[in-house]
Formats: structure tokens, sequence, C-alpha cells
């Protein structure tokens, strides 16, 4: 990762070494300091890569210090006024928005209302979980702010029009690069994390599907697999649409999204297939209005979903009669899921705002023996469990804030957004959709959110200052004073 930034731009820097280390690093490796939360892939590329882009941005803004003194020099010199703090070329940093602010806020304050509220112990049988301490507030805290950094990350250095090219580019290369490691799989068995870190990360018995293997390469399961390669799906239509909105080759990516679509196919991902058999078409046919109305769409039904499955307007029945129809077997499983979500659902709204916080305590348990009785994989049910209503709000907001605002802001200007921002928000959208039933936030994932929030943030400063630079240019009305004759 050194390397990377001290070779690229820091915005590309970025981008490639979110990607490479979340698609080549092992996974369920912890590396348990004293004094610190344990540290896993994903901590280590956020810390990583916030160090390397601060030591960067910091040389990056002497050197542009100098060269702002340099030319100052020059132009006192030439007899010229320098106006302002900021030469033409030169930026000297991104207007923030505070709405960001306090959604991070919240999301680094919620463990201390959990724990606040969950002082008391949880009994069950003869197991005994104890309460919750200062400590493990602030551990918890910590937690959540080492994970949203490649959203502050992106909202800071990948937020113009072409990073987000860059990013979407480097989404669909990687995703035809990881292809051939999941066509590997697929016929040889999940063997290559066993062979370079020498263990398996998850149990060998999910990766066993319709008498095949669904490959793992060197994520925490066969399901992030499916994500990773419909996200790089996306990226490659969305950049199919770049490529014909400014009239240059798209062969190359149609060919790259047909080789992604075949490793999806016998990746044995059912949902990762169903749901780009409908974003794909999405991301092709539709204007860059349409598919941010899609999206924002998306993201509010995501907020409100546990509200929805509470009162009961999710058509469950519906969902696992058409999941009969294509596997009895996944029906049955899915059913299963479903039954688990229901109880910790009803676990949850014991806490409804603070939820119960981390150890298990979230959880349901056998009232003699103690036995763990749950099953949590949606990341919706989860975070509800754990951090209540507003954890919820506060984390998935922060990703959800920017589809909405991006739709509100393409409605309000004539100029649309590039196809590119609009396929980043297509794959936050589909990773919304595919966290109902899974739990995969990775930093792709939080990198793209943030991306897409820093592009927001532009698009609000743009509005503000343009019309302050019309006004200033246009001739005052006010009458001019004649002077009096004499």
């Amino acid at each position: 990762m050194f390397a990377l930034f001290r070779m690229l731009p820091v915005p590309k820097a970025l981008i490639l070494s979110v990607l490479s280390g979340y698609l080549l690093l092992p996974s369920r490796t912890v590396v348990d300091l004293p004094l610190v939360p344990p540290l896993d892939k994903a901590s280590v590329i956020s810390l990583v890569a916030l160090l390397l882009t601060q030591r960067m941005s910091l040389a990056h803004r002497d050197a542009r210090r100098s060269s702002i003194r340099s030319l100052r020099s020059q132009s006192m010199k030439a007899g010229l006024q320098a106006e302002g703090a900021s030469f033409n070329g030169v930026p000297l940093g991104r207007p923030g928005t505070r709405l960001f602010f306090v959604f991070l806020l919240a999301v680094v304050l919620s463990p201390f209302l959990t724990v606040f509220r969950n002082g008391d112990g949880v009994t069950a049988g003869p197991r005994i979980i104890s309460g919750l301490s200062l400590y493990d507030g602030l551990s918890m805290s910590i937690n959540l702010f080492i994970a949203v950094i490649p959203f502050i990350l992106g909202l800071r250095f990948v937020a113009t029009r072409d990073e987000h090219r860059y990013l979407v580019t480097a989404l669909a290369v990687a995703g035809v690069v990881y292809s051939f490691f999941v066509l590997f799989e697929f016929r040889m068995s999940p063997r290559l994390h066993i062979w370079i870190y020498g263990f398996f990360q998850h149990d060998w018995v999910q990766h066993i599907r319709g008498g095949g293997f669904r490959p793992i390469v060197f994520l925490e399961h066969g399901l992030a697999v499916g994500l990773f390669l419909a996200t790089a799906l996306l990226a490659s239509s969305g950049q199919f649409r770049v490529r014909a909105t400014a009239g240059l080759a798209k062969g190359p990516w149609v060919v790259g999204g047909i080789w992604i679509a075949l490793a999806l196919l016998l990746s044995r991902n059912l949902a990762a297939v169903v749901l780009v058999m409908v974003f794909v078409p999405a991301v092709l046919l539709l204007s860059v209005r349409n598919q941010l109305l899609l999206a924002a769409f998306v993201a509010v039904t995501f907020l409100s979903f546990p509200l929805l499955r509470g009162v009961g307007l999710v058509p469950i029945e519906t969902i696992i009669s058409a999941a009969e129809i294509v596997d009895e077997r996944r029906a049955a499983s899915l059913r299963f899921r479903l039954y688990h979500e229901d109880a910790l659902l009803e676990r949850a709204l014991e806490k409804p705002l603070s939820g119960w916080g981390g150890w298990g305590r979230n959880r349901l348990y056998d009232e003699v023996s103690g036995r763990d009785l749950s099953v949590t994989d949606g990341a919706w049910i989860i975070v509800i469990g754990t951090y209540g209503w507003i954890g919820y709000i506060a984390q998935f907001g922060l990703v959800a804030l920017p589809l909405i605002l991006l739709w509100r802001q393409q409605r309000r200007q004539q100029d649309p957004f590039d196809p590119a921002t609009a396929a980043l928000a297509m794959i936050i959208a589909l990773s919304l959709l595919y966290m109902i039933p899974n739990d995969f936030r990775n930093p792709i994932f939080w990198l793209v959110a943030g991306a897409l929030a820093g592009r927001c943030q532009i698009a609000l400063t743009e509005k503000r200052v343009l019309p302050t630079r019309r006004n200033s240019a246009r001739p005052s009305r006010l009458p001019t004073r004649q002077p009096r004759p004499t």
C-alpha cells in the first residue's frame, strides 16, 4: 500500500489499496493488541489507509503552500495583486456539510447510550452475561469509527467526476481479475486460502452446493464473493454507459461484463444473480435521473425495513413461495432465517432506542440450559438488536443519505450527474438489498458510500456558490445619487 501512495495520486492509491487489501488479505485473522479492540482485515485496511492518506495529504499541503508562496512573491514582483488565499488550479479543500458530520457523530456516540441503558446483566439458566461498562462503550465506539474510516476517506478524496470514473473502472477491472480465481475454485474446490495462508476461513460444508463448490477465494464467505461480483458487474455496466456517452469504444467493457456475469452464475449465489438481473438492465437502460430515483427508493425502503417487517407489511409468505419454485431446500433455509429474525426483532423491541449491546446480549437463549437459540445473518437485525433504532438510523442513514440527496439535487439542476456516479449509487442500492439477509459491510461498501457523500457535498457547494457569483456580477439596480448643482 505504501508503494501505491508513493507512485499514484492519493485518490487512485486509496481506491487500489482498499480493493487489493479486501480482495487479497486473509480472512478470519485477528490481531489482538492490548488496550485496543481486536484488529481484523477490514480494520487493518482502514487504519493503514487513514495513516497513508494523512501522510501524503500533509506532504501535498506543504508543497502547495510553498508553491502559493512562490506564486505570491512572483505576483508581487510583477506588481500584481493576489486575490484571497487561492490561485487558479490550486484547490484549498472542499467545504463539508453539517449533516454528514451529525450522522458520523451519532455513529460514534450511539454505543454510549447503549451502555447507559444496559448496565444490568442477562441471565438464562446457567448462562450469565454481565452488564455493559464504560470500557465496553469505548471499545464499541472505536470499532465503529474504524469501520467508517473508508467512508470518511471516500468523502474527502473520491468525490469528483473523474475520481468516480476511476473507482468504477477499478471495480470492473478487479472483478475481471477476481473472476479467474472464482472459476478456479469452482472447478478445483475452495483451496486458494488454504494454499497461501494455511487455513480455511469458514465452514467447508457451507461451500458445497448442488454437487459442486461455492468459491470463497480470500473473502469471509462465498456470499461475499457473490456481492463483489455483482458490484463489479454493475461497475462494468456503468463504465459502458460512460464510454457510450463519450462516444468511445465499448467493446472491452462488454466482454468484461460477460466474463464477470459468467463467474457470478457459476459462483452459486442465487440472491446476487436475481439482484443483478434487475439492476444491470436498470444501469444500461434507465437515465441517470431514474437510476438515482431507484437508488433513493431502495435507501428509504431499507431504512424503514424493520418498521415494515414489524407491522407485517413485508410479504413473507409470497417470498417463501417464490423461493420454493426455485429450490425447496433454499426455501426451507429462508423460512428458518425469517423465523429467527421475527424472534430477534421482538427481542430488539424490548429496548428499541438503545438496543442490547454486544457480547451476545441481543440473542435468545434457552431458559433452562442457557443454549444459544438464535441465528443472526442480516445486517439490519444485527444492528438494530445491538444499537437500537438510534444506532440503526445513524449507521445506515450515513449510507442512505447520499442516495436521497443525489436524487434531490438531480431534480433541481439541469446538468445531470455522470453515469459513473449513478452506477455507484446503484451499487450501494444493490448492496443494501443484499444485506437484508446477509451482513457484508466491508471497506469497499463504505468507500463507495463515502464517494457518493463527497459528490453530494460538492454539488451542494456549487449550488450555494454559483448564485453568489451571478449576483456579484449583476449590476446594481439602486439609483445613483446625482451631484447637487452649485
